[in-house]
């Protein structure tokens, strides 16, 4: 069955559920815990954050209160226990950034700068410890990997 995705093009449903909850199941045993049933996404140069809820198939979005943009070439991740983060990107072609933020009520809470500027990295986060950065689009950085302690910082 074809359905409309709300965030952009079409899905078989039927597929998408099955996968969804067989990843479901298996994480879940793994952690014991149900995992945040929701996506979300940051639009760079903006300050809204929109939110796909899973079980519903709706959107929301939120109004950002922070008095900066997001920065263009950013990565965002959400942990197990359902906290968002969002690091490096840029200002401008000649402004790199190695800033960590939490999303907390709407707002970017800084955290420690991490280690390296990152445009265009991946994130990963393992458990609800650590956030590793990997790789980039700037030469320095492109062939390394930063684990980001979330306690620690």
């Amino acid at each position: 069955m074809q359905s409309s995705n709300p965030l952009n093009g079409s899905f078989d449903e039927g597929e998408f559920s099955n996968q969804n909850r067989e990843s479901s199941q298996i994480v879940s045993s793994v952690n014991q815990q149900r995992l945040p049933n929701k996506i979300h996404f940051f639009k760079f140069d903006q300050r809204i954050v929109t939110f796909y809820h899973v079980d519903t198939k709706t959107r929301s979005r939120e109004l950002l209160h922070v008095d900066f943009n997001i920065p263009i070439r950013f990565c965002s991740i959400q942990t197990n226990d359902g906290r968002i983060f969002i690091t490096g990107g840029a200002k401008n072609s000649s402004q790199s950034s190695n800033h960590a933020y939490e999303l907390v009520d709407s707002s970017l809470r800084q955290l420690a700068d991490m280690f390296y500027t990152r445009e265009g990295h991946c994130l990963a986060a393992i458990g609800s410890e650590f956030i590793y950065a990997i790789g980039s689009r700037l030469y320095n950085t492109s062939k390394t990997c930063e684990v980001y302690s979330i306690g620690r910082n």
